[in-house]
Order: C-alpha cells, then sequence, then structure tokens
C-alpha cells in the first residue's frame, strides 16, 4: 500500500519535529517538544512499517522528511530555505488527546536537511538500516512542538531563545503568515457577534 493510500485509509485513526545538520549534529528544537502518546507511536510506527517492508536493504523506500511529517498530521504551511540542502519549516494541525479530551493543536517541526548520507540525517539513517531509519522517524514525530493555538505557534518563533533556525527569512515567512491568518479570521469573528 502506497503512503498517499495508507494515509487516505487512515485518515480517521490519530495520525502523529527539529533537526540540526551543523556539524553533522542533531539536536531538537526545542526540549520542551510534546513525547508521542502509545496511540501515535504505534500509529507511526505503522505507517513505517507499511512503508518499509521487512525485506532486503536494498529495497528500501525513499523516504522523504515531507511523507513523515504527513504521518504526524495535516501540513497546514510550509517554508523550504534551499534546495538540495537547507531548512524544512512546517506548521502542522491534527486532532490530540490533551488532559483526557479531544482538542485541535497546532505543531512546529523545522528540520534542516544536508545533500548527502554524510550531512543529512535521514540520508545518513537510511544508510544505516531500517532501525535507525525508525528510531529518526521517532525524534522528529517526538520533537514537534505542540500548541494549543495556532497564534501560539508565531509567538513561539518570535520569542524562543536563538537557535540555529531563528533568524532566517523563513522564521520569519512562518510567523507572518500564521499572525496575518490569525488577524483575518479575529477580524471575521468580531464581523458576525
Amino acid at each position: 500500500m502506497s503512503i498517499d493510500k495508507w494515509i487516505q485509509h487512515h485518515k480517521g485513526d490519530e495520525p502523529l519535529f527539529g533537526l540540526d545538520r551543523s556539524k553533522g549534529i542533531n539536536r531538537s528544537v526545542s526540549t520542551e517538544a510534546g513525547m508521542m502518546t502509545e496511540a501515535e507511536e504505534r500509529m507511526l510506527v505503522r505507517a513505517f512499517d507499511e512503508a518499509w517492508p521487512d525485506k532486503a536493504e536494498v529495497d528500501e523506500p525513499r523516504l522523504s522528511y515531507h511523507q513523515i511529517l504527513d504521518w504526524c498530521g495535516s501540513v497546514w504551511f510550509s517554508a523550504d530555505e534551499g534546495s538540495y540542502q537547507g531548512d524544512l519549516y512546517v506548521v502542522l494541525t491534527k486532532q490530540r488527546m490533551v488532559g483526557g479530551d479531544w482538542r485541535q493543536q497546532w505543531g512546529l517541526a523545522v528540520i534542516g536537511y544536508g545533500s548527502c548520507s554524510g550531512c543529512d540525517a535521514l540520508e545518513g539513517a537510511r544508510r544505516d538500516g531500517r532501525v535507525e531509519t525508525l528510531q529518526l522517524v521517532k525524534d522528529i514525530a517526538n520533537n514537534i512542538r505542540w500548541f494549543d493555538k495556532l497564534i501560539n505557534v508565531a509567538d513561539y518563533v518570535a520569542t524562543v531563545e536563538p537557535r540555529w533556525w531563528t533568524d532566517t527569512i523563513e522564521a520569519k515567512q512562518v510567523e507572518a503568515v500564521v499572525r496575518a491568518f490569525c488577524d483575518v479570521q479575529t477580524r471575521r469573528e468580531r464581523t458576525y457577534v
């Protein structure tokens, strides 16, 4: 089953980030990122298993960061700085269990990617095998920073302590798009009150 078909088939199920490529070290965007629930992890592993069946390493799929993020939620907005290497900024949305209630949550994923297996975490993990790739997929999902409100994504980008990704045009673009959307929504709500 293809990833697209799997996503369509499991859309009703609860679907499920940041890595820094500098100096070959992977580190989280935020130490306060939300860990996956057990149900989220099961869904992620099931999607991964369907994408990477137990076959010879030669048959490994060409997983992408976009595919992995699709497993983690619905992409609301993305900005990509670079072509063969750079940073990927993605705002996600999904229904998550929070304090016993289902709530719409907004996530921020920031991934630094490289151009080869020596400087890109996903390419390197794929080269190392299935187990390493699954662990990286889990790390990406566990490092998505989740918020209760979309505007909190923009506030976080604007106020987080400086990191490798915070002073880029794309980070400012994420903040600007989110704020503009929230401003329009607020004006609409006032109009209908």
